[in-house]
């Protein structure tokens, strides 16, 4: 069991530097309109302990026009998103100080969002690998998490900027690790433990709350009210504190949310935050040639095709609450008149679901591992999805915007003469792959020298 356990620890390792090292192969940050204010929140944190973007405006004065640059109730500029990203990001900004990088230089902030997304995301799915390797071998337990880690959009996106998913991804993972286990075999440790994975995502990102929600009603039914309601109430006060915050800021408990959907008819040519039509954005989620997770990632119907199965196998592990969680997720996501992300590379929603999927896909990967020609389907998936999402990660996405905007024209998310990720092989490498890789990361600007934004 020792020597077992210290294998496992290696292979977690070896597993962490090898997602670590992709994920930031590019040598850039991709960020986009609404993560920008994470990364310049995460330093103003790390260097000044507030998160007021005053400074950064005052030396972008066009930042005040984005609409994630929010002035609150007090006259300070502030992020519109939770601050539970710039968080994570003020420990890497601490950290790069303390190596004497100053965090005032061009690129500063580009550095902190893609160190610290690209940390947190490589660490969650190693957390994925440790849950899984309990049940299946670890052949199949490194197979699942390093298709989560490269055959997915965790590459392209999750590990590219300081956001919001990539904590979310932490948090399931830490309650996958903790509650994934038989009933009998959940100790107060781990009740605590998966309690902590779920404030953090649903303080993350509250859009995750009806998954979250239902992870906790699946842990009452297992444990009873009584077990459950310490960890429980440390989730919900967690939200409560975020909400506290957010209505001290901005005057409501959903923060700037609320301001931000009111632009939806302006910036998304929508009518408000309710599709008309939900089965619209349920098949776009799916299968839109340039938004659909199984285009981009068609090894995630490998762990599809395992849920039956995981349901009679994994009886007792609290999965079938977390794939009726995972329904809901979908649902509303499908039912946003924004389903596509704005301008976002491929899937970006469905990825806060994808840690619920991977048990299944260890059962399905032990079961059609059998057959000569599923192993043959499952690697061809396999190599295609680790194909499109590093396409994202290294090539040029000029396809939101040419030849026009995607926010304007949404029949554009249905052409198939048109995929985003062949425009991204015919634009050819991105220009500013590596450009972390120099001294504007690491030291201030010259006098009078613009900032990188």
């Amino acid at each position: 069991m020792g020597r077992r356990f210290t294998g496992h620890r290696l292979i977690c390792g070896g597993l962490f530097v090898l997602l670590f090292t992709a994920y930031n192969g590019n040598g850039r940050e991709i960020g986009s309109m609404d993560s920008q204010p994470a990364k310049f929140a995460a330093r103003a944190l790390a260097l000044r302990g507030n998160l007021r973007l005053d400074d950064d405006i005052r030396r972008l004065p066009e930042l005040a026009a984005r609409p994630s640059f929010v002035l609150d109730r007090g006259g300070h500029y502030r992020s519109a998103y939770s601050p539970v990203g710039p968080m994570f990001g003020a420990v890497t900004g601490v950290a790069l100080r303390a190596v004497s990088v100053d965090l005032n230089a061009p690129r500063g902030p580009n550095l902190i969002a893609a160190l610290t997304a690209s940390t947190v995301t490589a660490l969650a799915v190693c957390v994925v690998f440790l849950a899984l390797v309990r049940i299946g071998s670890t052949a199949q337990a490194v197979t699942v998490a390093a298709g989560l880690g490269l055959g997915t959009n965790l590459w392209a996106l999750h590990s590219q900027t300081l956001a919001q998913h990539d904590v979310v991804l932490l948090g399931l993972s830490i309650w996958l690790f903790n509650w994934m286990r038989p009933t009998a075999d959940l100790a107060s440790r781990h009740l605590w433990g998966g309690a902590v994975g779920l404030a953090l995502a649903v303080t993350a990102r509250p859009q995750v709350g009806p998954l979250v929600a239902m992870l906790g009603l699946g842990l009452i039914a297992r444990v009873g009210v009584r077990r459950a309601a310490g960890p429980l109430t440390l989730a919900v006060a967690t939200l409560v504190l975020l909400l506290l915050a957010q209505w001290r800021w901005f005057g409501h408990p959903l923060g700037a949310m609320p301001f931000l959907e009111l632009l939806h008819p302006e910036i998304h040519s929508v009518g408000g935050s309710l599709g008309s039509a939900p089965w619209i954005g349920a098949s776009g989620l799916l299968v839109s040639p340039s938004r659909g997770l199984f285009i981009f990632s068609p090894i995630v119907l490998v762990a599809l095709a395992g849920v039956p199965r995981a349901l009679r196998d994994l009886r007792g592990y609290g999965l079938d609450w977390a794939f009726g969680g995972c329904l809901l997720l979908f649902v509303g996501y499908a039912s946003y008149s924004v389903w596509w992300g704005g301008h976002s590379y491929g899937p970006r929603y469905l990825l806060d679901g994808l840690v619920v999927l991977t048990p299944p896909a260890v059962v399905a990967l032990r079961r059609l591992s059998a057959s000569r020609p599923a192993r043959v389907v499952m690697t061809l998936a396999l190599a295609w999805s680790v194909t499109i999402a590093g396409t994202g990660a290294f090539f040029t996405d000029v396809w939101n915007t040419k030849p026009d905007n995607v926010d304007q024209n949404h029949a554009r998310l249905w052409d198939w003469s048109d995929p985003q990720f062949v425009r991204a092989w015919q634009s050819g490498l991105s220009q500013q792959n590596f450009n972390l890789f120099n001294w504007t990361s690491v030291r201030a600007a010259p006098r009078g020298q613009p900032q990188d934004r």
